[in-house]
């Protein structure tokens, strides 16, 4: 029987060669969802991204926007990713108060910091590495160089 559900939206990603379709479909169209607002579940070339553990795995625009990110850094687009999900989310919430490093180091080698916070809960990347979203970044920072 075919699924009936229609989704909200659809991010085509074209290479010379290739093409995969990433199709989000509103959280509370499935089972666990129905209280999961701003969330979807995702399918990329007609496979469902799944997580290790849990049937349904439901993610933010961020999330979802992040982990392309992530995917397109990692490699070019495949018919089927495999996202590694085996390391547990961090616990860091969203608006969580973070310190980042800036790039810059004063005469005496001590690298400066800024002072931000988390506009995402951590999403992992097809690397295994988990990132997030910082207010004043435009692109997801990775966990573990938080301070």
């Amino acid at each position: 029987m075919a699924d009936k559900r229609k989704p909200e939206g659809r991010i085509t990603i074209e290479s010379t060669n290739n093409r995969v379709t990433v199709e989000l479909f509103p959280a509370a169209l499935f089972p666990g969802g129905e209280q999961c607002d701003g969330q979807y579940r995702v399918r990329i070339a007609r496979r469902w991204l799944q997580s290790t553990g849990q049937r349904y795995l439901f993610l933010s625009y961020a999330e979802v926007f992040g982990w392309l990110i992530s995917m397109g850094e990692a490699h070019a687009p495949s018919g089927a990713p495999s996202p590694c999900l085996a390391t547990p989310r961090p616990d860091l919430p969203k608006g969580s108060p973070v310190m980042v490093e800036n790039g810059h180091v004063t005469p005496e080698g001590v690298r400066l910091r800024d002072r931000t916070f988390t506009m995402t809960e951590p999403f992992q990347g097809v690397d295994g590495q988990w990132r997030v979203f910082l207010v004043g970044r435009r692109e997801p920072v990775c966990v573990k160089s938080l301070f």
